[in-house]
């Protein structure tokens, strides 16, 4: 409904080519638990590789922001499992509408090795509820807790 996303969509990479696999729906097994969810657009390349696009309606985050931001990676794990290929076949971007720009996230098996392992614990400490303070401020902004944290 709104021209100028819709515009910047005809500019961009993703509206030159048909999708292959649209909202493609997963359960991702991580140690005891699973995230589901959804991947927006897959697109399976002429060179073999795997292109995942989540489109953002607004403006790109700072950089720091998306390199700790857990939504690609996780979707990069999912579509490993769902199209069985590996982590370097994989290229996995934000597609920001707002601005027109977009961020692709650097993927290899030690970025999957290690997602795996922060998703793990991150679970963990969900399931029994430990959340310790951060040592990284730059969070503190978003942070819901901020209005009760010490810091």
């Amino acid at each position: 409904d709104n021209p100028e996303l819709l515009d910047r969509y005809a500019k961009s990479r993703w509206s030159h080519r048909p999708a292959s696999h649209v909202e493609v729906k997963f359960a991702l097994p991580i140690g005891h638990h699973v995230i589901r969810g959804a991947i927006d657009r897959v697109d399976m390349l002429p060179n073999g590789t795997l292109e995942i696009a989540d489109f953002k309606s607004g403006r790109r985050r700072p950089l720091v922001a998306l390199e700790n931001d857990l939504q690609l990676p996780i979707y990069a794990l999912a579509a490993e499992e769902i199209f069985d290929v590996q982590p370097e076949q994989i290229q996995a971007s934000f597609c920001y509408l707002g601005d027109g720009n977009d961020w692709t996230l650097p993927w290899s098996q030690t970025h999957a090795a290690a997602t795996r392992t922060r998703l793990e614990q991150t679970l963990d400490a969900i399931t029994t509820s430990d959340f310790p303070m951060t040592k990284n401020t730059s969070a503190c902004q978003r942070c819901d807790f901020r209005h009760v944290c010490e810091r």
